[in-house]
């Protein structure tokens, strides 16, 4: 593998994680990480190419260099060495976020983590910090909640624990209604790929004032295995990638197949509003409607229950629906959800949707409107946003009611004003390839 891709991080002062990319050649079974030109570990394919080195002394420089091992046990040369210091003993850092989640138009809340239990100290304010909100209870994951904000308002903060302080961060209250905003939609994206890396940095520099996800935000199964001893899926493919994101606007996460397989890490990590696995929430002139395609949708299940009367209940000028599993995609004679055809669309279709965002087809398709599978122009749009993790070349012949259809790594960003409703998709080059104007 390449020597540049070696990084060493620092997480407290007795440990150092390192990561490192994927070999060129095509049978390597495994990877050896050596200390100071000792072997301290082997990491075997298709594990993770990470290793969290514990037990190490404080304020104390480490050189670490990684070798590839093929099926034979042929070793390569070593790479360049990577050199860090441990942090003295006691030194607070904080090890993931800044990050905001349930923004409304009033309060949102700030999370981050430490590597040592500490107070939780939020200053914030429009423009200048002129509040300040704490906890004195010392913890790892801390999660302040900030009330009595403006709506549609700008507000700067900085997070404090023990003698560690994290400032140029911002965020933007949900928009009365009548404001015109932004907001990003990926899916399938947390793979650890340049193509995921490239689209964070165009998310971060965009206008979005919000980010929704599609579903599998974490792979290969969203673990995050004692976070005080390993460098989990979570640093090395979200929190590493989407940082610069998340500590300038809110996080509005949807689940997908992956974040069951993780224990309930993700549900840790992500904290969907109420943190449930289904839920609604304004903006502006728009309602959201997440729903989980993991979970029971037929007859007689808490969450058709949910949908039905969550729709029933919003008066806003535009309804959009996020749904992990795609009711339309041609990229197989099977990748379009049998389940959510039958359980959710119709619900859509009964209570004026006007687009349906999904993931799980690592693609991009957008339907033509469409009711009870005719093209109809009173319809419901369907866009698959999955390209962020690997790409799955379509295998259907395109079918009469898929307008336009690409594999390729891409995310979707939605400009919402009381008229009209733009989509624009653009590629991980940042190329615009496709949009769709709804106009009332």
């Amino acid at each position: 593998m390449s020597s540049s891709s070696v990084t060493v991080r620092r997480y407290s002062s007795s440990r150092l994680d390192v990561t490192w990319g994927t070999s060129s050649s095509s049978d390597v079974s495994g990877y050896q990480v050596y200390r100071n030109n000792v072997l301290v570990a082997t990491v075997e394919e298709p594990l993770r190419k990470t290793y969290s080195d514990n037990g190490l002394a404080p304020s104390t420089s480490y050189t670490y260099r990684i070798a590839a091992v093929d099926l034979a046990g042929n070793v390569s040369a070593l790479t360049t060495g990577r050199t860090l210091s441990t942090p003295a003993a006691g030194t607070v850092l904080v090890t993931r976020g800044p990050y905001v989640v349930q923004t409304d138009r009033t309060s949102a809340r700030v999370l981050w983590w430490t590597n040592l239990p500490t107070p939780s100290t939020v200053d914030y304010g429009i423009g200048s910090f002129t509040a300040t909100v704490s906890d004195p209870t010392p913890r790892l994951q801390h999660a302040m909640l900030l009330g009595g904000l403006q709506p549609g308002t700008e507000y700067v903060y900085q997070v404090r624990s023990g003698n560690a302080t994290l400032g140029g961060n911002r965020f933007t209250t949900a928009a009365a209604p009548g404001t015109a905003f932004t907001f990003a939609a990926v899916g399938d994206y947390g793979g650890g790929s340049a193509q995921e890396a490239s689209i964070a940095n165009l998310i971060a520099a965009s206008s979005a004032r919000f980010v929704q996800t599609l579903g599998d935000n974490v792979y290969p199964d969203a673990q995050d295995p004692d976070p005080e001893r390993f460098y989990s899926d979570f640093d090395n493919r979200f929190y590493k990638q989407y940082g610069p994101v998340l500590r300038t606007r809110t996080l509005f996460p949807a689940n997908g197949n992956k974040e069951y397989y993780g224990d309930g890490a993700a549900a840790r990590n992500l904290w969907s509003p109420d943190n449930q696995r289904w839920y609604g929430y304004e903006w502006g002139g728009l309602h959201v409607l997440v729903v989980d395609s993991e979970q029971p949708l037929g007859p007689g299940s808490p969450q058709r229950a949910f949908v039905a009367a969550d729709l029933a209940a919003a008066t806003t000028a535009w309804k959009v629906c996020v749904v992990h599993r795609p009711p339309y995609s041609s990229t197989t004679s099977t990748s379009s959800s049998t389940t959510v055809l039958t359980d959710l669309v119709p619900f859509l279709e009964q209570y004026g949707v006007t687009l349906c965002l999904s993931g799980n087809s690592h693609n991009y398709e957008r339907s033509h409107p469409l009711r009870a599978g005719a093209v109809d122009p009173t319809g419901v749009t369907y866009v698959v946003s999955g390209g962020g993790n690997g790409l799955n070349s379509f295998q259907a012949t395109q079918p009469s009611w898929s307008a336009y259809r690409a594999a390729r790594y891409e995310y979707v960003q939605c400009s919402v004003s009381p008229n009209p409703l733009v989509l624009s998709a653009y590629s991980d080059t940042g190329a615009l390839f496709d949009t769709m104007t709804w106009t009332r």
